[in-house]
């Protein structure tokens, strides 16, 4: 509801409710038992009216009360969506980043350990930080090196073959230890 509308309506309703008070001290007052009976009538419409005017109000009020909900729930629901995605695409190059800077593969230590800096993040600035940031300080926490002639970016940027590329070089041709998140 606009706040013209809620203008509105509540002005209505005082208005109302004045020519309310008005009749029922008319009919209070009127000298003849007719007189007093179509004040009476009159009093009862006015009356009816008001309440109407009052309910929509009410209504109004609910249906903005439910919309503010339903938004608040989508956006919850964006910012879970964002997360998860985000929380993916950080343990995705975290795993990469062991396959290439360390000599062991892949295990439940490195598991428990992501898991774990990943649930210290989540308290932080998780969403709103930099990738590189968010990764680079669960890389420094889980003890990953990089080499010092490497730059940062090039594990977070690595295309989807990087994979196959890491399969070529293995001796054996294979895989690196992929595990779904």
């Amino acid at each position: 509801m606009t706040a013209r509308h809620k203008a509105l309506l509540g002005e209505f309703a005082e208005l109302a409710m004045g020519l309310a008070r008005d009749l029922h001290a008319a009919a209070l007052a009127a000298p003849t038992p007719e007189e007093k009976a179509k004040l009476a009538q009159e009093f009862h419409r006015v009356g009816r009216g008001l309440r109407q005017s009052l309910a929509l109000e009410a209504r109004l009020d609910r249906a903005e009360a439910r919309e503010l909900v339903e938004e608040a729930r989508r956006r919850r629901e964006a910012e879970g969506e964002a997360f998860t995605l985000r929380r993916a695409k950080v343990r995705a190059a975290v795993k990469r980043l062991v396959w290439t800077e360390t000599e062991s593969e892949w295990d439940e230590h490195w598991e428990r350990s992501l898991n774990l800096w990943l649930e210290r993040l989540e308290d932080d600035d998780f969403v709103e930080a930099p990738i590189e940031t968010v990764i680079a300080r669960i890389r420094e926490g889980m003890g990953i090196d990089f080499d010092d002639d490497r730059d940062d970016d090039d594990d977070l940027d690595a295309a989807p073959d990087a994979a196959d590329d890491a399969r070529a070089g293995s001796p054996n041709g294979a895989s690196p230890p992929v595990h779904p998140p």
